[in-house]
């Protein structure tokens, strides 16, 4: 005992037994943060190559839109080159034996006799 009546030596024990148990409970903190992180760490490599993976499947969507764009496109102009007058005119004189007539087409409309 010292001057003031205070055991040292159970003092000491209390104070020994204070940091074990604190450096104790401070591992299972550590553990349990190192756990948290762990868990993050794989969900972010997860969300990453999800990411990645639907960004090569966009590009990928992307050009198969442009290609049949340009396919359509080269439809579309071939539908106009074939409906062209003048190609018409050509086919119409040379395979068809028509003629071309300088009169305007005459047009008889149809009435719909209404009861």
């Amino acid at each position: 005992m010292d001057k003031n009546g205070i055991n040292i030596k159970n003092n000491k024990s209390q104070i020994s037994n204070f940091f074990r148990s604190w450096l104790n409970l401070n591992r299972w903190v550590i553990v349990l943060y190192l756990i948290i992180i762990a868990t993050a760490g794989v969900l972010y490599v997860g969300n990453v190559n999800d990411t990645t993976q639907l960004l090569s499947e966009i590009r990928s969507l992307e050009r198969k839109i442009d290609d049949l764009e340009n396919k359509r496109k080269m439809a579309d102009s071939r539908v106009k080159r074939l409906q062209s007058p003048e190609r018409i005119i050509q086919i119409a004189t040379e395979k068809l034996n028509m003629t071309l007539s300088n009169e305007a087409p005459l047009f008889i409309e149809e009435y719909e006799v209404k009861d």
